[in-house]
């Protein structure tokens, strides 16, 4: 199953599912074919949500380490007049139309994803500098990065791994997970999200765009916590498993 959870706690919890959008002029479809069900990955591109081609539901440069199933495909005459053929695929919950161009057989390529101190290091600076820059649109200072909040935040990633939630396995909430360390803080989002990215920067500016644009669900929490007033530090912990990758922004 593939999909995006973020969770956010400081007085409340709740969800968000992450899925662009955007509108154009609709296709024409012009002839129809079913095709034998096949692995294919995506190297680039859009999918579509439908084949009417009006509505970009997902980024195919965030699945190019996706597995998908191709099941069909049309040719459909664009609104600039020129025909294109695009193919049906699915993994999980992501499914649409795609450019056939933009689609290779086989599966895709196994994730490079490691959490290393350098990885570490590249998504802590990419989140932070596409998070200060939201900040810096609306007229609010800058967060500065907080290495003992990185450390709450990189044991809250890892317990992330047993149980996605702002309780802890031993039932602990995040404060005082904090507070066992020595630390104090205020806030926190969660995220929970599949190795599909082509690089940390981008897991960095998807997870940011998720939390400030696509937070209705949460009620804008994660959004209210990152263009917050309150506060002035986080720390960022990211871990990995089973092909799964969780991350904690603890706030102070």
């Amino acid at each position: 199953m593939i999909f995006i959870v973020a969770l956010t706690v400081f007085g409340g919890i709740g969800t968000a599912q992450n899925v662009a959008s955007g509108a154009s002029k609709a296709a024409k479809v012009i002839s129809t074919k079913n095709l034998k069900n096949s692995k294919v990955h995506l190297s680039k591109g859009y999918i579509y949500s439908t084949s009417k081609l009006t509505k970009v539901s997902h980024n195919g440069q965030n699945y190019t380490h996706t597995t998908f199933t191709r099941y069909s495909q049309i040719t459909v005459k664009k609104s600039n007049g020129k025909q294109a053929v695009y193919q049906y695929i699915r993994a999980g919950k992501v499914k649409g139309w795609v450019w056939h161009s933009y689609l290779k057989s086989g599966a895709a390529p196994s994730s490079t994803y490691k959490v290393t101190a350098a990885n570490l290091k590249t998504f802590q600076k990419a989140f932070l500098s596409y998070m200060n820059k939201e900040r810096a649109q609306r007229g609010l200072y800058a967060y500065k990065e907080e290495p003992d909040l990185d450390k709450v935040a990189a044991v809250r990633a890892q317990q992330l791994t047993v149980t996605f939630n702002h309780v802890n396995a031993l039932g602990q909430t995040p404060f005082e997970v904090g507070k066992s360390m020595g630390v104090d803080f205020y806030a926190e989002n969660i995220f929970d999200d599949f190795t599909g990215r082509s690089s940390w920067n981008a897991v960095a500016k998807e997870e940011v765009h998720t939390y400030i644009y696509d937070d209705a669900d949460s009620n804008w929490g994660h959004r209210d916590t990152m263009l917050s007033k309150d506060y002035k530090a986080l720390g960022n912990g990211i871990a990995i498993k089973d092909g799964r990758l969780y991350t904690a922004q603890d706030y102070a």
